[in-house]
């Protein structure tokens, strides 16, 4: 409950074996985007999904495709005709280079299935130094952006600042991120503050700086200059 099964994208345009989906019908006109990998599924909180972009819907046909073809990997059920020639061929060595290819692809999801342990909790006031840790009820919030696309930019309103936060990628590996007022200036209201990332490191606020991409798309949060975490809403 509240769980969702979701799939990654394959970085290729051709399904490697019989777990990844040809779903050139989902109507999105671009490569990237074309071969769904069913085998490297995972199952994501709805209340991080919520934070991410719809990137397009996909009627009942489709999705019982994906389904079917997602069962038939995980257990061993058989595809009809029309789903057998939309995925690749069978696995049948354990010489294959194709798990080598599963090997370093695979859990591509993983961070976003293992967020739902996460939350961000100030430390005592005795510390002398702010910190994040991991706990439950997560308030990180997903960032997910193609690192392909380097002129795709997110924003995300900061609580009832007012403010701004938008984050560009640059390249595959990095992003630059602004704090801007409503009038699209940039604000240096939260220097001294501190994005938070995932896996508890963090990063000082500034009107415009740069961060890891990757780590990014795990989830953050952002500590205004005081500590104290504000909402960050898609």
């Amino acid at each position: 409950p509240g769980r969702w099964t979701c799939a990654p994208f394959s970085p290729l345009s051709e399904p490697a074996h019989t777990g990844e989906w040809h779903c050139a019908s989902l109507e999105v006109k671009d490569p990237r985007l074309s071969v769904l990998c069913l085998w490297d599924s995972a199952d994501v909180e709805g209340a991080l999904l919520a934070s991410t972009r719809l990137l397009a819907p996909a009627d009942p046909e489709r999705l019982s495709a994906a389904l079917t073809v997602w069962a038939a990997w995980k257990d061993g059920t058989p595809l009809p005709a029309p789903l057998q020639a939309q995925v690749g061929p069978r696995l049948l060595s354990i010489l294959d280079p194709r798990h080598d290819y599963e090997a370093e692809l695979g859990g591509a999801l993983q961070p976003w299935a293992e967020l739902c342990s996460y939350a961000l909790r100030r430390p005592a006031p005795a510390q002398a130094k702010t910190t994040y840790t991991a706990a439950t009820d997560s308030t990180l919030a997903l960032a997910a952006s193609p690192a392909e696309d380097l002129h795709l930019e997110r924003s995300f309103a900061l609580g009832d600042t007012g403010l701004l936060l938008s984050i560009r990628p640059v390249n595959p590996l990095e992003a630059t991120l602004r704090v801007k007022e409503p009038s699209g200036q940039l604000s240096h209201s939260l220097d001294g503050g501190r994005l938070v990332l995932a896996d508890g490191s963090s990063l000082d606020l500034a009107a415009e700086f740069r961060a890891p991409l990757p780590r990014l798309a795990q989830g953050f949060a952002i500590a205004d200059p005081t500590g104290a975490l504000i909402r960050v809403r898609a």
